[in-house]
């Protein structure tokens, strides 16, 4: 579903590495009660694709490599592919917040 980023409050804007070309960001509808959402910008020769990646998440940190994105849902801490697919939780402790990647290869 297209929501305008006009109709959204943005928070979190990570790009993504040159293999994901594209951004994600965190979203919230105006619409009173409405949930944080990540949602997936793609550019491709069409102009940008906007879609939502995972509902209910927010502060999203794409691993270096570009092939994982840890984010935050109910301060539990989650991991996915950066395609969305197979989500699951890797830390509950309720006030995890600011995923970030440790890069190995930088010392």
């Amino acid at each position: 579903m297209y929501t305008p980023v006009s109709a959204l409050t943005v928070r979190y804007p990570v790009y993504g590495p040159d293999n994901y070309n594209g951004f994600i960001f965190a979203g919230i509808p105006a619409a009173a009660g409405a949930a944080w959402n990540l949602y997936a910008v793609h550019y491709g020769e069409q102009g940008p694709r906007q879609s939502v990646l995972v509902a209910n998440a927010n502060q999203p940190a794409f691993s270096p490599d570009g092939r994982n994105i840890a984010f935050i849902r109910n301060g539990e801490l989650y991991l996915m592919n950066a395609d969305g697919s197979n989500q699951r939780c890797i830390m509950h402790n309720g006030e995890i917040s600011h995923p970030a990647w440790w890069n190995s290869t930088l010392r």
